[in-house]
């Protein structure tokens, strides 16, 4: 990983548009617009107990932007349109300044993205954050054979990015961040397919980096 910055990232464009011509389809424009009221990111975490109500934050793939209504400085953006966020944008295009921000959430995006989208991103979050900022990621993991068998299922990109926590650790180990803290989290969801609904659970890892001054 060392020597790679996101301003070289390979071309992403035909992935990019089949990603969001995914989650523009109904069914998932209906599901990832639903609200959701809870403060809690994992059973141990909630998030007004991690940052000041008028901390700068930034909440990256925020969907519906739940969490503004806890900070007023927190900056949302999406790039799919749900109507209430600051910016239609990804990552990579978002126009937040270099070392602005106490802290960055990515919860559940990056998992959806293949390996080598991984670190430009997590490289471009990091940029906003100041010396001693927090990086709060969430991340789904999958077997192997889980993970053939949902791509003989869907046929598509998702989950082709996935990550064991030998990943978490070797992206720890080789950017300029401390691991804070690391919970294991599961999450359901529902997938339509041939017309029907096909229900499956995702293991996965939410966990906490701090940039080092």
């Amino acid at each position: 990983m060392q020597g790679t910055s996101f301003m070289n990232m390979q071309d992403f464009t035909e992935f990019d548009q089949s990603r969001l011509k995914f989650f523009k389809l109904p069914e998932n424009l209906s599901r990832f617009s639903a609200k959701r009221n809870n403060a809690k990111i994992s059973k141990e975490h909630d998030i007004r107990e991690i940052f000041p109500l008028d901390a700068n934050i930034v909440d990256a793939g925020c969907g519906v932007n739940p969490y503004k209504k806890y900070f007023p400085n927190l900056i949302g953006f999406d790039f799919v349109d749900y109507g209430n966020q600051d910016y239609v944008c990804k990552i990579l295009d978002a126009p937040i300044e270099l070392e602005s921000q106490d802290g960055v959430l990515c919860l559940g995006v990056l998992h959806e993205c293949p390996d080598d989208y991984h670190l430009p991103n997590i490289e471009k979050m990091l940029s906003w954050l100041r010396p001693g900022g927090l990086l709060i990621m969430r991340h789904k993991k999958e077997t192997e054979a889980d993970y053939e068998e949902r791509r003989k299922q869907h046929g598509f990109w998702i989950g082709i990015g996935s990550w064991p926590r030998s990943r978490i650790d070797e992206f720890t180990n080789n950017l300029n961040v401390n691991l804070e803290w690391i919970v294991e989290h599961s999450t359901k969801r529902t997938f339509k397919h041939d017309g029907q609904d096909l229900k499956k659970t995702f293991d996965g890892h939410i966990w906490c980096w701090r940039k080092n001054v």
